[in-house]
């Protein structure tokens, strides 16, 4: 007999479902998720267009040149449209995904303001990071900055 998974746990796995269509090049639709789940539907509907944004920033582009729209969102049909990089954000400019890991994606970044490249650490969950999301991410960069070796730059 399977174990019983929450509603969560569900939403989780399918949005992380979601997020691997979209990293093979696919276009998944809102309305077909929603048929397919009806009894997390407005659960899907609230969060699809932060996944939206969560994917623009997470793409990685080899097109330097071609300039993304403004606003990542979902078209009519839900399929989330995705932006190609350079992006702006803030004082920077990503030029290029470099890493991902449980708690964010770095980016190779131009600062505009002091024209320099940069690596530009991102929050995964972005706006909807949970406030022990944000005291861990904090706690990292902290513990960076403390390290002090040849081999590594100050954060």
């Amino acid at each position: 007999m399977q174990p019983l998974i929450s509603d969560d746990e569900r939403l989780a796995q399918i949005l992380s479902d979601v997020t691997d269509r979209i990293r093979r090049g696919e276009s998944p639709e809102l309305q077909a998720l929603l048929q397919q789940h009806p009894d997390l539907a407005a659960e899907l509907k609230e969060i699809w267009p932060a996944l939206a944004l969560a994917e623009e920033f997470a793409k990685p582009s080899l097109d330097h040149e071609k300039q993304a729209p403004a606003t990542p969102q979902p078209d009519p049909s839900g399929a989330l449209v995705q932006p190609s990089l350079p992006r702006t954000f803030g004082d920077y400019e990503l030029l290029e995904e470099l890493g991902r890991g449980g708690m964010g994606v770095v980016y190779k970044a131009r600062q505009k303001s002091l024209n320099r490249l940069v690596a530009l650490k991102v929050i995964l969950r972005g706006e909807l990071a949970s406030a022990a999301d944000l005291v861990r991410f904090r706690a990292e960069a902290e513990s960076a900055a403390r390290l002090e070796h040849p081999n590594i730059v100050p954060v």
